[in-house]
């Protein structure tokens, strides 16, 4: 018997790991992308919401309450019709400032899930509350071989951060510290397209004060991404505060080490995949522990050339299966 699953987002998104999951259900699980008509009139038995924020956010108050509202009463109609919620716990919170408003609506979603699926049993997880589940980030392997990508060795001196630009992810203090880090002896390249043009043009008014630091303002193709992490030493993910990473394990499945601000979640990677491919930074990020970390990374060379970073229980397969059981089991 087929369940119907209605995903937002679905594989359009930019992000792997949606298309990567739907790729790896089993074959009695039918999955439509979320669109509001559908979401309301369609026929389906779980709604598995990735990122519940961008379902209600917009580019003005009025229009952010309206959708607030929708989605407030879609949660109350599905209920009615005995539908099932699945959350699939991306951040503890939305990386942008929330309204309310907001934060009213996503309390409503959060308390009406059946599932919450956490990717870490670090924070918030409670292996007691019958209602979070523990399923891995996946790797990213499939994209590697997907795109014929083997990773010869890294280019020494240059540091990469790519992904899109965001300003929780410091990479304005980034920047800073390394303009600062004169030992460094390293470039520093920057890809990915900024969340606006504002932002954009303030990370290039920074950038000026280095001639070591380079940029790619676009959105990139998967084959791109990896011809930039190819020609990279490492990648660095300076973060203000870090939970799941999809970048950290773009760059692991390609066989990149990474440095990464210290978190509950990052140091639960480091123990699975060691130190010399997993290096954090210590305390403020700074000139100095840039460099520390830099050095650390660089230190480790030599056991990463007989070696990759083991990732076998983030296999798609695998995941893909478990999430098919978690749909099955909602639905009867």
């Amino acid at each position: 018997m087929t369940t119907k699953v209605l995903m937002s987002p679905g594989r359009t998104i930019t992000n792997p790991f949606v298309g990567l999951l739907i790729d790896h259900l089993m074959q009695d699980i039918e999955v439509s992308e979320f669109n509001w008509k559908k979401a309301f009139s369609g026929e389906y038995d779980i709604m598995h919401v990735h990122w519940p924020e961008s379902l209600i956010r917009a580019d003005s108050k009025l229009r952010t309450l309206a959708k607030c509202l929708l989605f407030i009463l879609l949660i109350g109609l599905n209920k009615l019709r005995g539908r099932k919620n699945v959350w699939t716990v991306h951040n503890l919170t939305a990386h942008e400032r929330s309204s309310s408003v907001e934060k009213f609506a996503l309390r409503i979603w959060r308390s009406s899930c059946h599932a919450l699926v956490f990717m870490s049993k670090t924070e918030l997880f409670d292996e007691a509350n019958s209602r979070h589940l523990y399923i891995p980030h996946g790797d990213y392997s499939p994209i590697i071989d997907m795109n014929n990508f083997e990773s010869p060795p890294h280019n020494t001196g240059r540091i990469l951060l790519f992904g899109f630009l965001r300003p929780y992810k410091g990479i304005e203090r980034l920047l800073e510290a390394f303009t600062k880090a004169e030992d460094l002896k390293s470039t520093l390249r920057i890809v990915g397209r900024p969340i606006s043009n504002t932002f954009g043009r303030s990370l290039i008014d920074l950038m000026h004060s280095s001639p070591h630091i380079s940029y790619d303002f676009r959105s990139l193709s998967d084959q791109q991404l990896l011809n930039e992490i190819n020609q990279a030493e490492m990648v660095i993910l300076p973060y203000k505060r870090i939970y799941n990473s999809g970048a950290a394990l773009m760059a692991l499945s390609a066989s990149c080490p990474i440095v990464v601000t210290a978190s509950p979640t990052m140091l639960e990677l480091q123990r699975e995949v060691g130190s010399d491919w997993v290096q954090m930074l210590e305390g403020d990020l700074t000139a100095t522990s840039l460099t520390d970390a830099v050095c650390s990374i660089r230190a480790g060379e030599s056991n990463r050339l007989s070696s990759r970073p083991s990732l076998t229980a983030r296999d798609w397969s695998s995941l893909g299966a478990t999430y098919s059981l978690v749909y099955r089991d909602m639905k009867h």
